[in-house]
């Protein structure tokens, strides 16, 4: 195996998604001609940055964990 490759690998990362989130996302990567897991990694990649950025979370735009995680992961 060569460096490149090696360097290249990525971990895996397991979300659980309502269906219709999933639904909205699959869309939105379809328009932007990506697949699901490339639009949720950049999608969290820029959230990141920006909050790195600022320090501070708009609330308007982020959901508490409660109201996504299923109730055996709360």
């Amino acid at each position: 195996m060569n460096t490149e490759t090696t360097n290249r690998r990525r971990d895996a990362c397991h979300l659980r998604i309502k269906e219709d989130d999933v639904m909205l996302i699959d869309r939105a990567a379809l328009v932007r001609g990506m697949t699901r897991s490339d639009f949720i990694l950049i999608a969290a990649r820029e959230a990141a940055q920006s909050a790195l950025r600022t320090g501070i979370a708009s609330p308007a735009t982020l959901t508490p964990v409660s109201e996504v995680a299923p109730d055996h992961a709360r």
